[in-house]
């Protein structure tokens, strides 16, 4: 197992995005490393190119901070969840919401697709 914290794991900074999203909550790239999202406090998730710093989209119509995003293994999905105790699926390439669960007594701070 290795240790993150450690100041002895060797880390090179590869590029800096500013993602203007207020406080940034979480960063997950897809399954093949081709891309990121960036969850934001100002209730968006972004797509990106970190590799060019491109933004590619923004997907808009959670109710509040989103706290983690996960991509489909085809990267044809987005599974969104946050303070707002929803879950919100968006289609990656026309940002349009297809489904959204609501009612969980919580928030969303981490979840994963099998």
């Amino acid at each position: 197992m290795v240790d993150l914290s450690d100041a002895n794991v060797p880390r090179i900074l590869l590029r800096t995005i500013n993602c203007k999203q207020n406080a940034v909550r979480a960063v997950r790239f897809n399954v093949d490393g081709n891309y990121c999202l960036s969850c934001g406090a100002d209730k968006s998730v972004k797509l990106w190119n970190p590799y060019k710093g491109t933004l590619l989209k923004t997907y808009t119509g959670t109710g509040w901070e989103v706290l983690d995003a996960q991509g489909s293994s085809d990267n044809s999905m987005i599974l969104v969840g946050g303070m707002d105790k929803q879950l919100t699926v968006f289609d990656v390439e026309s940002g349009k919401i297809i489904r959204r669960w609501r009612g969980h007594n919580g928030s969303f701070y981490y979840m994963l697709i099998h």
